[in-house]
């Protein structure tokens, strides 16, 4: 069956908040290949998509990343740099997003590929200096991670 056109963005968005092709062809009563198609005219590889979610899974759960937010926190002496908060639960706010870090660090690698280099450019993202620069991390707890992000999506 054919998707209406009027429905492209809903399903782009559906996808890039985490819903699979399978079950988007399933609601949309469609194949695989025509949601694939769609989500291309967005400029959308769903298996690139895909495999950059698993590449950033990767470097979060790995000791280096979890090495780093440890610093963070000592360098911030455990308090949130918003509220000013201690003894409360802290998260490290990325200044520059990890997606964008990611994104970079894989255009510099434009040659390797995801489908066929995934664990090279793992080994490789260990020694890139912007993924595990602290300047580019901040302690915060909940309530000023909240302020960072409606800050963020304020009009200037």
């Amino acid at each position: 069956m054919m998707v209406p056109k009027s429905e492209y963005t809903a399903i782009r968005d559906r996808f890039l908040m985490g819903d699979a092709c399978k079950d988007l062809a399933k609601d949309y009563n469609t194949g695989l290949s025509s949601i694939s198609k769609i989500l291309k005219k967005f400029g959308i590889s769903p298996k690139r998509h895909r495999l950059i979610t698993l590449f950033r899974h990767k470097i979060r759960n790995c000791a280096k990343y979890k090495k780093w937010k440890c610093d963070c926190l000592e360098r911030d002496n455990s308090m949130c740099q918003v509220t000013g908060q201690t003894g409360c639960p802290l998260d490290i706010h990325h200044i520059k997003e990890l997606n964008d870090i990611i994104k970079t660090f894989l255009d510099e690698l434009d040659f390797l590929t995801l489908e066929d280099n995934f664990d090279q450019l793992f080994q490789l993202a260990q020694e890139y200096p912007d993924l595990w620069d602290l300047s580019n991390g901040m302690a915060v707890s909940e309530e000023g991670h909240k302020k960072i992000h409606e800050q963020q999506n304020k009009p200037t």
